[in-house]
Formats: structure tokens, C-alpha cells, sequence
């Protein structure tokens, strides 16, 4: 018979080897980068579509695409980053 295993129990761990600074520092970076990601590709729709009158956006999400979505993705791996070095366990 197989000995039960409580998961609940100690999921908590203290690593010694792992340290938090870098993770920490390397997540705000990532976090940075995506609001600039965000901010320029948001002002550069801005400017095209003032500039260009709308007339030659056929499919507007082909400019929206690339820098927004892009930055709502490194904003959101930044804040996982972060969230994991205050909530370490064993199985991250």
C-alpha cells in the first residue's frame, strides 16, 4: 500500500540558492518594457490615423496588434515574475 501524501503540508519552502532580487529586478524590467510597448504603439495609431485621415486602414487590428498586444503580454509575465518570488512553493 502506498504511503498518503499531504500536499498541503509544507508547500511553502524557503530556497536558499534561489534569489529573489535579480527575479524581482528582471520582472519590473519586463514590466517597463511592456508599458513602453504599449505607449509607443498607442501613440503611433494616433498619429497614423490623424496623418493618414483613415483612409487606408482597411483592417484596423493590423496596427493595433503588434505593440499593444505584445506589451499586455510582457506586463503580464513581468507581474507573474513578481508574484512568484512572494509566493514561492514547490512546485514553482
Amino acid at each position: 500500500m502506498a504511503p498518503s501524501v499531504n500536499l498541503k503540508s509544507n508547500c511553502n519552502v524557503d530556497y536558499p540558492g534561489m534569489r529573489v532580487l535579480p527575479i524581482r529586478i528582471c520582472s519590473a524590467f519586463c514590466i517597463l518594457c511592456g508599458i513602453a510597448s504599449v505607449s509607443t504603439q498607442t501613440a503611433a495609431l494616433a498619429i497614423f490615423l490623424e496623418t493618414f485621415d483613415r483612409h487606408y486602414v482597411n483592417f484596423p487590428s493590423d496596427f493595433i496588434g503588434p505593440g499593444i498586444w505584445g506589451g499586455v503580454f510582457d506586463v503580464t509575465a513581468g507581474c507573474l515574475g513578481v508574484a512568484v518570488t512572494y509566493l514561492r512553493r514547490k512546485t514553482l
